[in-house]
């Protein structure tokens, strides 16, 4: 049996450990802007693997008429930028499967619920963006 030549990764939980960072990310904003409650995390889990049009839709029911979706957005990408200061945290082995990958010849892209930009800052800055031929984002 011939072995596969390309291969196609998910970013978010697979590659970087960021889906946790994300989730405490979200509940500090929900508590920043004064509208945490205990269900924060459970609801964050819904949006997890969802593209950014599904997640609007998804905030803009459950973020009170007095918190708009933009500052959310907002406070949120700042909250997860802090999380992130130190760098961004890579799962066990990924690094070496993609190096024996590479070594083998073998073709890898990411394919992320992510917006595009931000897989590709977060791969960049993870060291793990020249592994890959392409990355496509879920707002492309």
């Amino acid at each position: 049996m011939a072995q596969p030549s390309a291969f196609l990764f998910d970013m978010d939980g697979l590659l970087l450990d960021t889906e946790r960072v994300y989730r405490a990310a979200f509940c500090d904003t929900t508590q920043a802007l004064g509208i945490g409650h205990a269900g924060d995390a459970s609801f964050f889990e819904t949006l997890v693997g969802s593209s950014w049009n599904h997640t609007q839709a998804a905030l803009t029911q459950y973020l009170p008429s007095t918190v708009s979706l933009d500052r959310f957005k907002h406070v949120w990408e700042d909250a997860a930028k802090a999380h992130l200061a130190d760098g961004i945290p890579i799962k066990d082995t990924v690094h070496d499967v993609l190096t024996a990958l590479k070594a083998q010849g073998a073709v890898m892209a990411v394919v992320t619920s992510s917006q595009t930009h931000h897989a590709h800052e977060n791969l960049e800055r993870a060291d793990l963006l020249d592994f890959f031929k392409h990355v496509k984002g879920g707002d492309a």
